[in-house]
């Protein structure tokens, strides 16, 4: 049999200019800054909006999906950023109490007898005297 002959297809990436929702096209735009997303211009036009109500509800659905989405992605960052406010200014901390020390990887661990009077800071109301 013979090989089958394709033809390669040319693809152009672009980005709608009202909501930046990115798409590719198979040809390319005459005018790529106006070019606007599907959803975009029924926000636009809703007059215009003749979609089947199940379109429209699978819309609507997606929509709600991606603010979810959205909204539980800033409030992972928000609470990790509450949980270590100062995280930047801790790094370099680190960096300095090995400074002393050569040939421990840089972010090695720091020896066991640190090691142990941490532990005893972290729970000051249980003391052994």
């Amino acid at each position: 049999m013979a090989k089958r002959w394709r033809k390669e297809i040319q693809l152009y990436d672009y980005e709608c200019s009202l909501s930046g929702e990115k798409f590719r096209m198979t040809k390319p735009a005459p005018n790529p800054s106006e070019l606007i997303s599907v959803k975009a211009y029924y926000e636009l036009y809703p007059e215009k909006d003749d979609r089947p109500e199940v379109i429209k509800k699978r819309a609507q659905a997606q929509e709600v999906i991606l603010k979810n989405e959205q909204s539980e992605a800033l409030d992972k960052e928000s609470s990790e950023e509450e949980a270590n406010p100062e995280g930047s200014q801790e790094e370099p901390k680190e960096e300095s109490e090995g400074e002393g020390q050569e040939g421990d990887g840089g972010g090695a661990p720091a020896p066991a007898q640190d090691s142990k009077d941490s532990q005893d800071s972290k729970d000051p109301g249980t003391e052994s005297s």
